[in-house]
């Protein structure tokens, strides 16, 4: 028997703070929920310790005339806002125990200098309609090391016509002991 789902809203106040370094045409990601117990991006990904079920819109896109579909640079664009938010969540409400040094300000600080992308993977199965969709992102494996923390994540996108992408991405967060 699957144990009870308790969600909650990410709160508007934090969402808008996490987006803020973005270009307001920018802020694709509109509202997330974190999933209790957390719940895997996709099938085949590890347990992980946190997950958050999100909406998107991308209504034109900031860098390039309409392709029709979502793309690789919108995936990594909702890819990190996603990343963000959740890393922020885990901190802020002590979900993600190798992030608990941080407050939200000292997160805040360090979200943009410190957070940079190791390993990026992505997979288009079908084509995304980027004007309203859905993301899941998981994140399987926070742990900190000497002088940074590794943030292992895994996310899908899928649109309600059937459209689907997936893949994985490795973020770091260096000098975390500055935190």
């Amino acid at each position: 028997m699957n144990p009870p789902r308790a969600c909650f809203p990410v709160e508007q106040p934090l969402l808008d703070a996490v987006l803020a370094c973005y270009k307001p045409d920018c802020r694709y990601l509109l509202s997330a929920v974190v999933e209790q117990p957390p719940v895997k991006a996709r099938e085949d990904d590890a347990d992980p310790a946190l997950s958050m079920a999100c909406e998107f819109a991308i209504p034109h896109s900031c860098y390039i005339d309409d392709t029709g579909h979502f793309n690789a640079v919108e995936w990594n664009i909702c890819m990190n806002q996603m990343y963000y938010l959740g890393t922020a969540v885990g901190a802020v409400h002590g979900l993600l125990p190798a992030l608990a040094h941080l407050s939200l300000e000292t997160f805040l600080a360090k979200q943009l200098p410190d957070s940079l992308i190791h390993d990026l993977h992505s997979r288009y199965k079908t084509g995304i309609d980027a004007r309203a969709f859905h993301g899941r992102i998981a994140f399987p494996l926070v742990t900190r090391r000497r002088n940074f923390v590794l943030v292992k994540t895994a996310a899908a996108y899928w649109d309600d016509a059937g459209g689907y992408a997936d893949g994985e991405v490795d973020y770091v967060i260096v000098d975390s002991e500055r935190g």
